[in-house]
């Protein structure tokens, strides 16, 4: 078995220039375009991510069908361990485990592109999206919003960031 890492690079190595996936779908109302992927090695992560997204998706279908099925034939000493059905769902878990991290890196990589305000509102509860034209939009997500405070202070995760250098400096 392969571990993650040599997973991702070996995925992302059979995804070919001429077979990227193509965000569809225009901006949503409230969304905003804060950038755009322009970086081919980042358009090939988005193709992996989403083909592994489907994958994962088909896993997990055929998996609930065989569960469905054995339902129906309820049988006495199951054994975990050796259970078509129950091994079939540890590597449902594992596929799930591994495309929750390559999803972590895909965004990751995305909002590593995105300029400070664009960043402070995705780490203020904004949530991203890729549309049509590899834009990369910001909506909000429950109460999402940078505020500024009277004194020019955004709290951010918890943190507030404040004001520097000249406009820190106390008045006199």
């Amino acid at each position: 078995m392969q571990n993650l890492v040599e997973r991702l690079v070996k995925g992302l190595a059979e995804v070919k220039m001429g077979e990227i996936t193509v965000p569809e779908g225009g901006v949503h109302r409230g969304e905003v375009v804060v950038g755009q992927i322009e970086d081919p090695r980042i358009k090939v992560l988005y193709t992996y991510y989403r083909r592994n997204g489907d994958r994962v998706n088909e896993l997990v279908e055929a998996y609930d069908k065989a569960v469905a099925e054995t339902i129906k034939r309820p049988r006495k000493n199951h054994d975990y361990a050796t259970c078509p059905v129950c091994l079939q769902g540890i590597e449902v878990i594992h596929e799930c485990e591994f495309h929750k991290a390559v999803e972590t890196v895909f965004w990751a990589t995305v909002e590593s592109t995105l300029d400070v305000r664009a960043t402070i509102t995705v780490k203020s509860g904004g949530r991203l999206s890729i549309r049509a034209g590899w834009q990369i939009v910001v909506s909000p997500s429950g109460n999402a919003k940078v505020t500024n405070s009277e004194d020019n202070n955004i709290t951010v995760l918890g943190i507030m960031m404040m004001p520097h250098g000249d406009e820190a400096a106390p008045k006199k």
